[in-house]
Formats: structure tokens, C-alpha cells, sequence
């Protein structure tokens, strides 16, 4: 069967499990706020497609359990429960060339009780500052993604090298599980590369990108994301694929805040900590016509540390095409 365009969410994943989007996790679970840092799911286009376009509506739902330490125990009982939409665009404006946009609109909420994320033992008073963990949603926009691809092929495989700017939509609360994000800058430069063997229905690809991400406090917190997919062309309208997704990055581990829940240094560690992770996950896309398609993606994290363990992640997304 030949098909004109490789269908292939990026797997975005978490900035903060803690409080953090992704996305989800691209995976198309990207996006994941509070939850994952990564980029928006997005198609990979081959070069000299039809089609210049895309819009995209997506939603998400996500449960965390507690932190997950670096040495892997979990001792807390805490959970948060994420509901996101997110718009974006995609336009490719010749057969090489694509511009990425979206933003996502996040509402969370933390059963944890006030547990260690009040104001008011702070060393230094944060009045700027919004008290999230009183067990109720808080809602707001989160981070603008603003990307530039470049498509290419290379022995075979799809090549999409792409850089894209992750900036908050404003200067939003980040202390606390239920915070929307990291309220930080960053810059994702990565590569993926997706093949459709010659006569078969079955793809797979790979891809690595290295986030770049505002330092606090003089803490450098770059990350290394990788991703990894296999799929496969039922027919005409339905793919299915499996995939998975993670993070190894710097920063601050748990331990080094044992005890502290007074310092600018703990105000600031849902920013500066090392969100180590691997998720996997299934998705399907259903093409209903020429100018529309649905896909689901469901995901569950595997291994992590000084991350909030992610129980389950569901999207659907709805693309129509232009």
C-alpha cells in the first residue's frame, strides 16, 4: 500500500510530573503540562505532499500517583488529575519547509492535601505567588510552542529536523503538584526519521532532541529526549501504532531536598529537578475523508525518577487538513 504521508506524533513528555506537559507525551501525549514537557503531537509530512496544512484540537486526561524518588521508592500518597486542550497549526509552506504553533489550556488539581508546597514557611515571602494544592482544579493557559521543521529524505527514511521555542503565555504560578508547568523558557532541536519499508504496511521510526531550558538559581537543566515508534497500515483509513518516550536530563535530584521546605531553593525545585522518565504507549488514526482524521493515544509511564509516577494518559485528537 503506498501512502503519502507517515502519520507520527512526536513523543513530547513530561516537564514536571511533579507539577508540570508534554507533548503528552507526543507521543502524541505531549503536551502534558503540569505533567510532561514535550511537544505538541504533530504528522510528518513527506516531502511533496499535496496537503499544506493542519489544524489541530486536541484533549487530554491524566492521572499521576506521587514522587518517585531517586532512589525509585515512592513514600508519598499524593495524586493529580490533569484535564488539557490544546489548538495548534501546522503549515507547510513548500515541499521542505513547515511551521509549527500551538498552545495548550490546562486545568489540574492535587488531593494531596497542603502537604509541602505552602507559602507561608517560605524564607522569603513570594506574594506573586498562588497557594495550588488546596485539593480544587486551577486552570490557565500554559506554554506557547512555536516551531520551524525542515522535511528531507535519506536512504529511505522521512527526515524532519526541526527547532522549537517553548514560552509561557505568562508569568504563571509553578510552586505546587497542581501548577500548570515550569513557567520557563526552553528550546527543543531534534531529529526524527520514519520509514515505510517498500510494499509493506508496517513503519517505524526514531528520533532524539536536546532541550535547552532556562537556568534558576544557576542550576542547568537541560534535557535528552528520545522516542521510538512502530506502526502499521491496516488499510486505506486506519493505522495503529505502538511507541515509546523518555527523558534523561540534569538538575536537582530528590534527595537534595530532604528536610527543606523553607529555602529559595525548594521554592524553586519544581523547576530546577531532574524529571527523569520512560512511557510507552498504543495509538490508532482513523482518516474519515480527505480532510479530516481522529486518532487516540494511551500511554503509562515505566520507569522514572524525581518525577511524579504518571498512572495513565489518554488524547484524542481531531485534524482537519488543508
Amino acid at each position: 500500500m503506498t501512502a503519502t504521508r507517515v502519520r507520527s506524533p512526536r513523543a513530547s513528555a513530561p516537564p514536571c510530573l511533579a507539577p508540570a506537559l508534554l507533548a503528552l507525551c507526543a507521543i502524541a501525549i505531549p503536551s502534558c503540562a503540569a505533567a510532561h514537557e514535550g511537544d505538541a503531537s504533530s504528522m510528518q509530512w513527506a516531502p511533496g505532499a499535496t496537503r499544506h496544512g493542519q489544524f489541530t484540537l486536541a484533549a487530554q486526561v491524566l492521572h499521576t500517583g506521587s514522587l518517585i524518588l531517586d532512589d525509585g521508592t515512592i513514600p508519598g500518597r499524593t495524586e493529580t488529575d490533569t484535564q488539557l486542550v490544546r489548538a495548534g497549526v501546522d503549515w507547510k509552506f513548500n515541499p521542505h519547509w513547515e511551521l509549527h504553533a500551538s498552545v495548550p489550556f490546562i486545568m489540574k488539581k492535587s488531593n494531596g492535601g497542603a502537604g509541602a508546597h505552602l507559602l507561608a514557611p517560605l524564607d522569603v515571602p513570594h506574594p506573586e505567588a498562588t497557594f495550588l494544592d488546596d485539593g480544587r482544579y486551577h486552570s490557565g493557559w500554559q506554554d506557547w510552542s512555536l516551531g520551524v521543521s525542515y522535511h528531507s529524505t535519506w536512504r529511505g527514511f522521512l527526515v524532519e529536523s526541526r527547532a522549537t521555542l517553548g514560552v509561557p503565555t505568562h508569568d504563571y504560578s509553578f510552586y505546587g503538584n497542581a501548577a500548570a508547568g515550569q513557567d520557563l523558557n526552553r528550546l527543543d532541536l531534534g531529529i526524527d526519521l520514519t520509514r515505510q519499508p517498500l510494499g509493506s504496511n508496517f513503519y517505524y521510526g526514531f528520533g532524539y532532541s536536546y532541550v535547552l531550558i532556562e537556568e534558576v538559581r544557576g542550576v542547568n537543566m537541560d534535557k535528552n529526549h528520545w522516542r521510538v515508534q512502530g506502526g502499521w497500515f491496516a488499510n486505506d483509513k486506519l493505522s495503529m501504532r505502538v511507541f515509546a518516550n523518555g527523558s534523561i536530563g540534569k538538575g536537582r535530584d530528590s534527595s537534595d531536598f530532604i528536610g527543606d521546605r523553607h529555602s529559595e531553593d525548594w521554592y524553586h525545585h519544581d523547576q530546577t529537578s531532574r524529571h527523569n522518565y520512560a512511557i510507552a504507549g498504543v495509538g490508532a488514526w482513523w482518516h474519515l475523508n480527505a480532510d479530516y482524521s481522529v486518532g487516540f493515544n494511551a500511554a503509562t509511564m515505566v520507569w522514572g525518577r524525581t518525577v511524579h509516577d504518571l498512572k495513565r494518559a489518554y488524547e484524542v485528537q481531531l485534524v482537519r487538513n488543508f
